[in-house]
């Protein structure tokens, strides 16, 4: 009916299934599955959100912690690659802690963050120029 392989939707049900954006739903007299996707928004963006993190960059953390971890005992490494190696840790540290607190904002006031944009810089004390540059 949809024109697809028996062996994509498979594979495509298996995936949904494994990021938790569908879930079987029984249906008494019938031995096929059925399936019932998540309605949330939110709680879909938070769900691809959270696997994405888990198999990019949790994997691209730990591989950078390892690298600052052995060229801080190389000799041959100059201190300018040991710093942007430090560097990068740090920035995806910063971000993935990010990440992770802003799973614990309640939802309103999340998208009033999300609403303010770049606005958000009037509320702190960050000017062009002044203070430390994440560029």
């Amino acid at each position: 009916m949809l024109g697809l392989a028996r062996s994509n939707v498979s594979n495509s049900i298996k995936e949904l299934l494994g990021w938790r954006l569908i879930e079987r739903v029984p249906i008494l007299g019938d031995r096929r599955d059925h399936f019932t996707a998540e309605t949330d928004i939110w709680e879909m963006v938070t769900r691809i959100a959270a696997g994405r993190k888990a198999r990019e960059i949790d994997p691209a953390e730990a591989a950078l912690k390892a690298c600052v971890a052995h060229a801080e005992n190389d000799p041959e490494l100059s201190a300018g690659a040991k710093a942007r190696l430090g560097e990068m840790l740090d920035f995806v540290t910063e971000m993935s802690r990010w990440h992770d607190e802003m799973l614990h904002v309640p939802k309103p006031a999340l998208m009033r963050l999300i609403k303010l944009g770049a606005g958000v810089t009037k509320l702190i004390s960050w000017r062009p120029g002044k203070g430390k540059d994440v560029r």
